[in-house]
């Protein structure tokens, strides 16, 4: 008979006979549409793992913190990216937590190595916050923390990351006159720039000071639109 001897092995563990790699998160990117206080926040989520998904798996998403959009348990879950809607077209949110609950659809496995995005909309709080520390998580795959994915091309460095929230502030502010001749009408014109949405519906007010000397009456004055 031949002795018996031991097989040499690949150094790579990937090429190792029956060795089974863990489930695990492969892609797991989040990013958000706005970093503005008080304002409506697309959050997409994109992801893909090393297995197929199927129903009754759930993929859990945690830590977007802030929002004051309410707990729901049918907040609107849409389909951004991927060969087929991977999950239901709704989702747990629990504003506590900030966790969000997505629920694969019946009779759909997912692709290993596939991208999927979905995206939801919450509500961004009233102040400026750090952005949170977030996770996802499913049945069967360890919880591990999300990259940034810049969803908003146009948002600088940083401000795509999920629920980071920015103080609004006036990032541009000028003023003129029309006349230095005394005596005369003077029309003055002040632009302003934010870094923030501001609408009718905005409870605040802008106040200039400093327009010492002027003969105008104390009380309301007329504003007109200045022509670009």
């Amino acid at each position: 008979p031949v002795s018996k001897c031991t097989m040499d092995r690949p150094t790579d563990a990937n090429l190792q006979p029956l060795t089974v790699d863990s489930a695990t998160f492969v892609v797991r990117a989040v990013g958000q549409s706005s970093p503005f206080a008080s304002s409506s926040n697309t959050i997409t989520i994109t992801f893909a793992t090393n297995q197929a998904l199927e129903r009754p798996t759930k993929v859990t998403v945690m830590g977007l913190m802030g929002s004051t959009m309410p707990s729901n348990l049918a907040l609107q879950v849409t389909t951004v990216a991927g060969p087929h809607a991977l999950v239901e077209s709704s989702g747990i949110w629990t504003r506590s937590t900030g966790t969000l609950i997505l629920s694969l659809r019946e009779n759909v496995k997912s692709t290993p190595g596939q991208n999927y995005s979905i995206s939801v909309d919450l509500m961004n709080p009233p102040s400026a916050q750090n952005a949170p520390l977030v996770s996802i998580a499913a049945n069967g795959i360890d919880a591990v923390l999300v990259n940034s994915w810049p969803n908003q091309t146009l948002l600088p460095l940083g401000d795509q990351l999920p629920m980071k929230i920015i103080q609004p502030r006036i990032v541009k502010a000028k003023i003129r006159q029309s006349s230095a001749l005394p005596d005369v009408r003077n029309v003055i014109t002040v632009t302003m720039r934010m870094n923030a949405l501001v609408s009718s519906r905005s409870k605040g007010s802008f106040t200039i000071s400093g327009l010492l000397g002027a003969r105008a009456r104390t009380g309301p004055v007329a504003l007109h639109a200045a022509s670009t």
